[in-house]
């Protein structure tokens, strides 16, 4: 009796932990499934984002006609564009006030004022340098008496031009054209067949040039022997970043460089939150005190997107057709996870009132056993 009090006892120690394990198991299942549920909320406030977010876009008219409206996203680089079918130049600032770029290009260099020297001969007198200057034209050959060239390309790719008029305008037999066969070798060949001194049909629908000569004063901008000083002109001087990260203009306002700037989303998402600021260009005329206009002068005046007439604020629908596809596979995967964890906690809790019936059961026995063992004692 007494091993079979003690059997019954390790039994139900048994059965104790096999409850604290199906509980635990129940727990950990809950737990999975209010992850579940917490992915679901999540992905639902996904799509309802996705299919309720907004772009700004340009909105105008083909040709005036009212009819067929056209639609582009607003960029930083088409505020930029100076198109008459957007909204003429604008400039972009951050919330601090500097001007935002989407390159060390686009930064305005700073004039600088230098010197010109020209080069003088023995007698002080200034050196001039002639150069060859090549213009199209829609001269036919013999058409007119004068010199006409066609171009071609060096083993350098630099262009070269042959004469196949003189001046009397009789052919140049002795024209010859560089030609690249297809591993790129240049061959001279000639322009005009030998027998019958035309143009061979290769190169009549060559496009034609006339030559004028241009003397020009030989300079620089640096002073050495022989030369004088002539006059002074600008030069752009690119522009460097200064210790402090920025650049700066010439009136003393900050250029900062911010690549991601071309990135529709996070420009449009810029100016919704206020952390980029439009500026517009206004030209204004420069008058003297009779009212004579001496000049223009460029002022820019701070616009909110909103009062852009051509930028609305449209419901973009591009990709609800994705959003959608995609919400639907996530959740489908979802539903399958929660109904497997469904199915798992229903073995689990049948599994727990076996174990709570065979407790009592056991409960029963061993209190069976106890009334007899010491009853005696009674």
């Amino acid at each position: 009796k007494k091993m079979g009090l003690a059997a019954s006892q390790a039994r139900a120690l048994l059965l104790v932990a096999r409850k604290s394990d199906l509980e635990y198991r129940s727990q950990c299942i809950t737990q999975r499934k209010m992850v579940l549920s917490q992915q679901t909320e999540q992905l639902a406030k996904d799509y309802s984002s996705k299919i309720s977010n907004r772009k700004l876009r340009f909105v105008y008219n083909l040709n005036g006609n009212e009819g067929q409206s056209m639609y582009e996203d607003l960029t930083y680089a088409s505020l930029g564009a100076n198109n008459p079918k957007f909204v003429g130049e604008y400039r972009v600032l951050n919330n601090r006030g500097d001007i935002v770029v989407s390159s060390i290009d686009d930064i305005p260099g700073r004039e600088e004022k230098v010197p010109v020297y020209v080069k003088v001969d023995s007698n002080n007198k200034p050196v001039t340098a002639s150069k060859d200057v090549y213009s199209k034209t829609s001269e036919a050959l013999g058409a007119n008496k004068q010199e006409l060239y066609i171009s071609y390309q060096d083993k350098d790719g630099k262009y070269q031009y042959t004469k196949i008029q003189n001046e009397d305008g009789t052919p140049n037999l002795e024209a010859q054209i560089g030609v690249a066969d297809e591993n790129g070798n240049i061959t001279m060949k000639n322009v005009f067949d030998s027998a019958s001194k035309t143009m061979l049909n290769t190169y009549k629908d060559y496009q034609k040039y006339t030559k004028t000569t241009t003397v020009d004063y030989e300079t620089s901008t640096e002073k050495q022997d022989g030369y004088v000083f002539s006059h002074y002109t600008t030069k752009s001087v690119p522009r460097t970043q200064s210790e402090d990260g920025y650049y700066y203009s010439d009136d003393g306002r900050r250029y900062i460089v911010c690549a991601d700037i071309n990135n529709t989303n996070y420009f449009q998402n810029g100016l919704r939150t206020g952390a980029f600021i439009l500026q517009k260009a206004e030209l204004l005329e420069l008058k003297d005190e009779n009212g004579n206009k001496t000049g223009e002068k460029t002022q820019w005046e701070t616009t909110p997107w909103q009062g852009i007439d051509v930028v609305s604020d449209v419901l973009n629908t591009e990709d609800d057709a994705l959003a959608e596809s995609e919400y639907e596979a996530k959740m489908a995967v979802i539903k399958t996870q929660d109904q497997m964890l469904d199915m798992e906690l229903k073995q689990i809790e049948t599994q727990h009132k076996a174990v709570e019936a065979e407790q009592d059961s056991v409960k029963k026995i061993i209190d069976g056993n106890i009334d007899k063992t010491f009853k005696i004692f009674a």
